[in-house]
């Protein structure tokens, strides 16, 4: 059985000016010893040219897995699905020969033969080829190690690229840094954390992250005008009405049928969700119970992992009478479907947000003091 450990960590480097635009060139190094996702995979026993008998592992994980925190902030469309396939081919506990096809044309190249007691750990840098005519390359900074144990053998591959550094602005430094995996991309500017999408404050100036670009390992932050409304995902900012109008479009709600109401109520669920559906009949009563000058969404996740999804989802609409536009989301590589959940950065299920008219974030239930129904009995 094969285990595969995957972890990004990633903070960020660069010394400039006060300017409206910094970008910053990030230095990657490899860290271990953080915990991260496993993948458990097959290995199978094969036989060489001579005859010989091994087992090999074929490490082959897809883009969404190995860099989902890109999405955010860098282009993904264009990038292959898979990584720069792996063999890992064991003939012994102290024989181990690691192949890589970084030119993902079916040919490996044994880079590696390696005779130890003890396990292998090998550095290596993943490829993802660029599928337009611009022939850019991503490499992401791994480790590979194989281990016998109890008669089994495991490997694992951990992705760990730490960048580190300093923003220095007016003659103060502050470091900055961020994960660059497991879904995050939340940042950490000094001693404080910023939610993914979140302004942050640099030397009484506010500034946002505009451009990552994942090739030339570069990450662009740029000053928010004194003038200008504060843009994010948590309570008193502003959610993008540019954004919200694309989402609308994306599920074919006429905007003009919702551009006058008081307050958006967004409800995030999943008809996998336990918590979710054993409330599902308060959370119809309640938001039924909602004025006519409210819209309500229902954002619904789909996780692509059962027969007749949608027709799921639509019958639950249907059973619980959930109110106004039910609108179903889904996780794609190659194009945002996930409008509304990408738009406020859910990862929370059951959840609600409110926005009044202007598109201020009210409340999120996720990080209020009280539940949704006790705060709609306040809207008037």
């Amino acid at each position: 059985m094969l285990y595969l450990l995957f972890f990004f960590f990633s903070p960020f480097t660069a010394t400039v000016a006060d300017t409206s635009d910094i970008v910053i060139q990030l230095e990657d190094e490899f860290i271990e010893g953080k915990n991260g996702h496993f993948f458990e995979l097959e290995y199978e026993n094969l036989n060489d040219e001579q005859d010989r008998p091994f087992v090999r592992f074929k490490v082959d994980q897809k883009f969404s897995t190995a860099v989902s925190g890109f999405r955010y902030y860098g282009e993904t469309e264009n990038y292959s699905e898979y990584h720069t396939p792996i063999n890992v081919d064991i003939y012994s506990e102290d024989i181990i020969v690691i192949s890589f096809d970084d030119n993902m044309d079916g040919v490996y190249d044994d880079r590696d033969t390696i005779v130890t007691s003890e396990g292998v750990r090998a550095f290596s840098q993943l490829l993802f080829k660029h599928n337009s005519d611009e022939k850019k390359d991503l490499k992401i900074k791994c480790q590979i190690a194989v281990e016998l144990v109890n008669s089994d053998y495991q490997l694992y591959v951990y992705y760990a690229t730490k960048s580190k550094g300093e923003i220095e602005i007016s003659g103060k430094k502050t470091p900055i840094y961020f994960w660059k995996s497991l879904g995050t991309f939340d940042l950490k500017v000094g001693k404080h954390g910023i939610k993914r999408g979140n302004p942050f404050r640099l030397n009484k100036e506010f500034y946002r992250v505009t451009a990552y670009n994942p090739v030339a390992n570069t990450l662009t932050i740029s000053r928010i005008g004194s003038d200008e409304k504060l843009y994010g995902t948590s309570k008193n900012l502003y959610a993008s009405e540019v954004l919200f109008d694309e989402a609308l479009a994306f599920h074919n709600i006429n905007k003009s049928e919702v551009a006058d109401k008081k307050y958006h109520v967004l409800y995030f669920w999943g008809h996998w969700c336990g918590p979710c559906m054993s409330k599902m009949g308060a959370t119809s009563n309640t938001l039924n119970a909602l004025k006519s000058d409210i819209a309500v969404y229902n954002v619904s996740l789909m996780t692509g992992n059962y027969d007749d999804e949608e027709i799921i989802v639509r019958d639950i609409v249907s059973d619980y009478n959930l109110p106004d536009y039910a609108v179903i989301e889904k996780h794609s590589i190659t194009s945002n479907t996930r409008p509304f959940i990408n738009l406020f950065d859910n990862r929370t299920y059951p959840n609600f947000i409110v926005l009044d008219s202007d598109y201020k974030i009210l409340y999120l239930e996720d990080d209020a003091d009280i539940n949704f129904a006790e705060y709609a009995a306040t809207l008037e």
